[in-house]
């Protein structure tokens, strides 16, 4: 079994791309993912590349180019220069990735470039008022709401640990749990809407956020 992660920055569109990735079997492939802030990005990728047989990170802006000529395991899957939250595409490098590995990449990017295409179609107002009726995308648009009310509240009053930890049970909710047993996130809007109309000016220090 081949041992694949994949990195990305703290982003909705990562999150739904990575509960896809998640939810599909990759055959010899035991793939995970990993929230890494940019700033911490090079100090992961040294890590991973003695770990993982592949090491995909997608959407980063800034690469450092060494590692671009280095390795035949590492891809990046990055926006092009111009583009803002566009298509992502492989940068290139000298290093070519071997052929089973490199069509394991192509794969997960169709399903990224599927999800920023959605999520951007979905965002328009003209296509929700023509598609009231769709359940899919009412529901995907409470997910978005969700995602950026607590990612709001986690910027306010905690740091960079606490919104990791925000992603990985945000996609653990997407994927895994049902929907009446974990909410964690509305229980944390819930008590922050609470304290913010108490005029109250920080939210306890141990306030936990967990998908218990």
């Amino acid at each position: 079994m081949k041992k694949v992660i994949l990195l990305s920055e703290l982003t909705f569109n990562s999150c739904m791309t990575y509960a896809t990735i998640r939810l599909w079997n990759w055959g010899d492939y035991d793939v995970k993912v990993s929230f890494v802030p940019s700033s911490n990005l090079n100090e992961i990728v040294t890590q991973a590349i003695e770990i993982y047989d592949l090491v995909i990170a997608m959407g980063y802006q800034n690469i450092d180019q060494c590692w671009l000529d280095q390795k035949n395991q590492l891809a990046f899957l990055s926006h092009r220069e111009d583009e803002q939250g566009g298509k992502l595409f492989l940068v290139p490098s000298k290093q070519k990735l071997k052929p089973a590995n490199a069509s394991l990449v192509k794969k997960i990017k169709k399903i990224a470039n599927d999800q920023i295409k959605d999520g951007v179609r979905v965002d328009l107002l003209g296509y929700l008022s023509a598609n009231g009726k769709n359940q899919a995308i009412t529901n995907y648009l409470n997910l978005q709401r969700r995602y950026f009310q607590a990612l709001s509240v986690v910027k306010r009053f905690y740091g960079k640990e606490e919104q990791i930890r925000l992603h990985q049970f945000f996609l653990l909710e997407i994927i895994d749990e049902p929907e009446d047993e974990n909410q964690w996130i509305d229980t944390l809007i819930v008590k922050y809407n609470l304290m913010e109309h108490k005029n109250q000016k920080s939210l306890p220090l141990m306030l936990e956020l967990n998908a218990n």
